[in-house]
């Protein structure tokens, strides 16, 4: 074998194994599901499951178009590894959301909406980038990280897909716990707002209870929030109480969001620079804006402003 066609393999084995940054579960925890051992899952058939990945492509198609890439979002029912993952080659941008996590005991039929929105927000919530040396060789730097991912799920995109759907929201008045509607209303003062935000906490529960399951953990609670506090901001998968924690954070925090711009992705100083930073601070809330709630959490997220 030619040095030349040795180096391009290395460099398909660096591609195909940085794909691990833009996977929902950490590949060690997403051991498979059983097939036949589906008896509690909320979805028995593929063409429902299928259903939720297609109606929130059919939203996000056109958003990622305007940002010159073609998104698509495929729905594997007959895989029965429990995990997500986003991936991006050239104009190409894909999701993919897998049965197995689908058929997890714990998962739910919003569950399952909010893991897609997680995986888009690696290709559209920018800033914090999953940025490492390896990132940069491969010009794989897109990937948002996965805290700033969980947070845009909420933030962004659950009030995108489900926004509209008041009368499945107020479903979720008479359904959520008190804690979840005692966190809500701290912030929104609108019934709409407040259901939809009971809806959202909701699914962050269960996903949370999806990824305590994985990892052999206890359940997260929204009243015992991670203590953790972070050094500098962690790329990795932040433990099940921290991305709870980031879910609940980004229910309710009211900064709108702009669709034609993913922040920190093309401005001087690079994507990890304060530049960056600021941006992203343009649509989230933060403390330098005067914001007490719908911070990012501090177990993974190091603010420098």
């Amino acid at each position: 074998m030619s040095r030349f066609i040795k180096s391009i393999a290395i460099a398909i084995s660096l591609l195909v194994s940085f794909q691990a940054h833009a996977v929902f579960v950490p590949e060690e925890l997403s051991g498979p599901i059983d097939l036949n051992d589906a008896t509690n899952s909320p979805l028995t058939e593929p063409v429902e499951f299928t259903q939720i990945v297609k109606n929130i492509e059919t939203i996000y198609k056109p958003i990622a178009k305007k940002l010159g890439g073609n998104l698509n979002i495929n729905a594997q029912w007959g895989s029965d590894t429990p995990n997500a993952f986003a991936k991006k080659m050239f104009g190409s941008w894909q999701v993919v959301i897998t049965g197995g996590l689908a058929r997890h005991p714990s998962m739910t039929k919003d569950g399952i909406a909010l893991v897609v929105c997680h995986e888009i927000g690696h290709h559209l919530a920018g800033f914090p980038f999953a940025q490492t040396g390896l990132a940069a060789i491969l010009g794989m730097d897109w990937v948002a990280n996965e805290g700033e991912s969980d947070y845009y799920a909420t933030q962004v995109c659950s009030r995108k897909i489900w926004g509209n759907q008041v009368k499945q929201n107020e479903v979720f008045r008479s359904t959520a716990s008190a804690q979840v509607k005692a966190e809500c209303d701290k912030v929104w003062t609108k019934e709409a707002d407040q259901n939809l935000c009971y809806r959202t906490v909701t699914a962050s529960e269960a996903l949370a209870d999806v990824l305590a399951s994985l990892s052999k953990r206890g359940s997260p609670q929204l009243h015992t929030p991670s203590q953790s506090v972070v050094g500098a901001t962690y790329s990795g998968h932040p433990e099940a109480q921290c991305r709870l924690d980031t879910y609940l954070q980004g229910a309710i925090c009211p900064m709108g969001w702009n669709d034609h711009v993913v922040p920190g992705k093309k401005l001087p100083g690079g994507k990890k620079g304060i530049a960056a930073e600021k941006q992203a601070a343009m649509t989230s809330c933060t403390k330098a804006s005067g914001f007490e709630v719908g911070l990012r959490p501090s177990c993974w997220y190091k603010a420098r402003m």
